[in-house]
């Protein structure tokens, strides 16, 4: 009886088909969006137009490594990148 239940009322309004092309689609462009608005977060908190590269590079956090900050303060400096 509790199957029949469940058949007849639960899985005919709840049981959604998943496409796993548009799940990864959907995973992949949440999280381009979180990392784009946590990179501009980061770069505006530490970003000082006064500062030269090397000022910038300096002013690394605590728990990001010195190459990694090269990198992303590298990035964030070229031209073609509006962050």
């Amino acid at each position: 009886m509790c199957f029949i239940f469940y058949i007849l009322y639960f899985k005919t309004r709840f049981y959604f088909k998943i496409n796993e092309d548009l799940a990864k689609r959907d995973v992949m462009f949440k999280t381009g969006k979180l990392w784009w608005e946590y990179r501009c977060k980061l770069w505006n908190e530490f970003y000082d137009p006064l500062m030269s590269r090397n000022e910038l590079i300096k002013n690394c956090l605590e728990n990001v490594s010195m190459d990694q900050w090269t990198v992303f303060v590298d990035y964030c400096l070229k031209p073609s990148i509006v962050v």
